[in-house]
């Protein structure tokens, strides 16, 4: 089934890092990397804008890896039907120095999506362990 999960994993002042995971019906992805609260509200901005139709498709960003390497990107865009797909490349953390990839896609709805931004603004406040997950 179709799932994105993210934990937190670890935190200070500043930033926090996170374990991405995503499940396809062809492949489970799973990166880690650093966000600060402020990237938090900021991608989420975007997911935001785009569910109010202020935009047709937007591209984020989760999660910065060493030497700026972004550990998910997600492209998102609605078929023709309404229904939401969501095109994701995560970094695989199999070297010190990530640069291989896996590609994916993940198809949700509306409202799971918009319940899912919400769960993920209030990660910053979340403990570390805890999960927030699209379904």
């Amino acid at each position: 089934m179709d799932n994105i999960i993210i934990e937190k994993i670890w935190q200070d002042d500043l930033m926090f890092e996170i374990l991405i995971t995503s499940y396809s019906k062809n492949a489970i992805i799973s990166s880690c990397g650093y966000v600060t609260n402020d990237f938090i509200e900021e991608e989420s901005a975007k997911i935001l804008d785009f569910l109010k139709g202020d935009i047709f498709e937007c591209n984020i960003d989760l999660g910065i890896e060493a030497d700026d390497v972004i550990a998910f990107h997600s492209k998102i865009q609605k078929d023709k039907a309404g229904h939401i797909i969501l095109d994701i490349t995560q970094v695989l953390n199999d070297d010190a120095n990530p640069i291989h990839t896996c590609s994916c896609f993940i198809k949700t709805e509306f409202g799971i999506l918009e319940n899912f931004i919400k769960k993920l603004l209030f990660l910053p406040k979340a403990e570390i362990g805890d999960k927030i997950s699209l379904l």
